[in-house]
């Protein structure tokens, strides 16, 4: 059995080669938040620049399957979400903190 493997070459811009692309999370797209409103939590499931957005997910799995067993995943993430984001302003709203939230 041989295993070949491919090389995929880049291209440099040619256009504008000075141009840098940056994958810059505080300008682009909705980021987890340390402090999220509950504005803010339900703009993340809705904004198209979100990962969380829920119309998105719904809408994939639509395309791509017909077992409505595949859906059960995308509920327990966004029951995980919600929990989450829950749990986190009950203990906030009672005064108990996270231990490291510069990780968030």
């Amino acid at each position: 059995m041989h295993i070949t493997t491919f090389v995929i070459p880049v291209s440099k811009n040619l256009v504008y080669p000075n141009l840098k692309l940056l994958n810059d999370t505080e300008t682009i797209g909705i980021g987890h938040l340390k402090n999220m409103s509950f504005k803010q939590f339900f703009e993340s499931l809705t904004s198209i620049r979100s990962n969380n957005n829920i119309i998105k997910d719904i809408k994939f799995i639509h395309i791509y399957t017909t077992i409505y067993r595949d859906y059960i995943p995308l509920i327990n993430k966004y029951i995980e979400y919600t929990g989450s984001f829950l749990k986190w302003k009950f203990l906030d709203w009672i005064g108990i903190r996270r231990k490291n939230e510069d990780l968030i």
